[in-house]
């Protein structure tokens, strides 16, 4: 028998040590937005601590606990002080009633392979990966589902719509920067929360009208939805640090951190957990076909 040694690359190393620093991160399970003065749980994820304590979609999100969640950062504050297998009292209000749920915190887990790609698994580690773009948080929210592109300001009775993702379908379809959407799939949307309700209610490649008004001009734009992952650009992977960690991305230039942008770094550390989590499947599978040779 021959035995050939394996010394893996320095940035695989970097990797799998981030791993190891990113598996200790709790998950809850939820989506939250920041609405006027309330936090609100937009999206449960099933089969998550959330959703097995109670935990429902247009809850308000009081205190967890005993400490009140007045906005996004606090809530970041107080997941961030957590690790998976803690149990976490979670105050909320219902319909006008106030519920106390309670929560036992578990590790975000990798997403199952698809089937074409488990050949790749004996392929050496690629030396980029790719990095997700800044998407506001209601773009992540449809989570691999149905896909418009659209971050959205809620104001009165309508939502304005203040960036388009590049090649998505609502840039495809026509829509702008500063269209007011008064209207989506035939019902009236007021909240960011409803948008992201009517869009899960599809599947990609569905069509979805919008009703929208532009410079006085009502019109209704029919757009077909996409997946999210026609808008992921493979960029160079960044210089590893030399004590691994998973940190938010700096803010851009002359931009300021608030509620917004928070959710929206929290929403993308959030995705590369999950990228790295499979890069961690690829590198054990690689490292087995290494030891049979």
């Amino acid at each position: 028998m021959i035995l050939r040694s394996f010394v893996a690359p320095a940035s695989v190393v970097a990797l799998l040590a981030g791993l190891a620093a990113a598996a200790q991160q709790p998950r809850l399970g939820i989506t939250v937005e920041q609405q006027g003065k309330d936090v609100h749980i937009v999206e449960v994820s099933p089969n998550s601590p959330a959703a097995s304590a109670g935990v429902s979609v247009d809850d308000i999100l009081l205190k967890i606990d005993g400490t009140e969640i007045r906005d996004l950062d606090a809530f970041g504050r107080v997941m961030d002080g957590h690790k998976a297998g803690d149990e976490v009292r979670l105050t909320v209000r219902r319909d006008g009633e106030t519920k106390s749920l309670t929560a036992k915190l578990d590790r975000a887990k990798a997403p199952e392979p698809e089937p074409e790609r488990r050949a790749e698994r004996a392929r050496p580690p690629r030396p980029a990966r790719p990095e997700m773009p800044a998407l506001p948080p209601e773009v992540w929210a449809t989570g691999s589902g149905a896909f418009l592109g659209v971050q959205t300001e809620p104001e009165d009775d309508h939502l304005t719509i203040t960036h388009i993702i590049p090649n998505s379908a609502a840039e495809r379809a026509g829509l702008r920067k500063g269209d007011e959407i008064v209207e989506a799939d035939g019902k009236a949307v007021a909240t960011t929360s409803e948008l992201v309700k009517r869009i899960q209610a599809h599947k990609p490649g569905d069509s979805f009208v919008v009703a929208v008004k532009r410079d006085d001009t009502s019109m209704k734009i029919e757009a077909k939805l996409g997946t999210r992952g026609d808008q992921l650009v493979p960029m160079p992977a960044p210089d590893m640090p030399s004590e691994p960690s998973i940190a938010a991305p700096a803010p851009r230039a002359g931009a300021s951190v608030g509620a917004a942008d928070s959710a929206q770094l929290r929403a993308e550390i959030a995705s590369l957990r999950a990228e790295l989590a499979r890069l961690k499947e690829e590198v054990a599978a690689l490292r087995k076909q290494v030891g049979k040779k």
